[in-house]
């Protein structure tokens, strides 16, 4: 886990790694310049909303607040999930390696291939998961062998079975026997289990029920289009100076 240190309240503020301010600073200023319109506008005309109060906004922000909770426990348990299936890859992965380290004794030359795809499977799966082009560190491990490779449709998924085709290869050849070869397939089967599950996480693949989407931004265009009516019943004239 990531862990970095914990911003002061002053720098808190101009945090932009991971911050969603410059998505979002468009329409703030865009909405900002709408209700100091709106406040100017009632202002010259003259029109009073002294007889009406601002509950209707209070249970604005109420039905906003709810949805956007449901939001918010989506997103922490998709982060949750995520750790919990990387921290597990990362078991696998040492425990797998222990295993052909054991099953191939002082035979280095026989196991350093399947390693190296081991940490090949690796980079080309989080390439996979960021839609980024991981190649270039994957190539390290494995060399030119990595050009078969990406010709597959599903790179991590063809690290897999190379793994399992050179552990095949070794119980045709004696080198290990059939119950270890069952025991490193069981391993390989495990790290294949984990490319579909955190395929899911991602948002462009597995995003959130259409229902909060549905909800919350409709609810949050209207608050945001009638912000600028708020500071008229507690009195616009103090938002302008006379």
């Amino acid at each position: 886990m990531i862990v970095r240190p914990r911003p002061g309240l002053l720098k808190l503020f101009f945090v932009m790694r991971g911050s969603i301010v410059p998505r979002i600073a468009p329409q703030i200023i865009g909405f900002g310049i709408y209700a100091a319109l709106v406040v100017a506008g009632v202002k010259a005309s003259g029109i009073s909303f002294d007889g009406y109060n601002i509950a209707p906004f209070g249970l604005l922000g109420v039905t906003l607040s709810i949805y956007l909770g449901f939001r918010n426990n989506a997103a922490y348990d998709r982060w949750w999930e995520a750790r919990k299936l990387w921290g597990q890859l990362v078991f696998d992965v040492r425990n797998f390696s222990r295993a052909v380290l054991a099953l191939v004794p002082g035979e280095t030359k026989e196991a350093r291939p399947i390693l190296m795809e081991v940490l090949a499977f690796c980079h080309l799966l989080r390439g996979h998961l960021r839609n980024v082009d991981a190649s270039g560190e994957a190539r390290g491990f494995i060399g030119d062998e990595l050009d078969g490779v990406l010709t597959a449709s599903n790179r991590p998924d063809e690290m897999v079975r190379r793994m399992g085709r050179r552990i095949a290869a070794l119980k045709a050849e004696g080198r290990i026997e059939a119950m270890d070869c069952v025991s490193s397939t069981s391993d390989c089967r495990a790290l294949q289990h984990f490319r579909p599950a955190a395929s899911a996480l991602p948002a462009r693949r597995c995003p959130l029920p259409i229902r909060c989407c549905c909800s919350v931004r409709p609810i949050s265009s209207v608050s945001c289009c009638r912000s600028g009516w708020r500071f008229r019943p507690a009195g616009a004239r103090r938002c302008l100076p006379h």
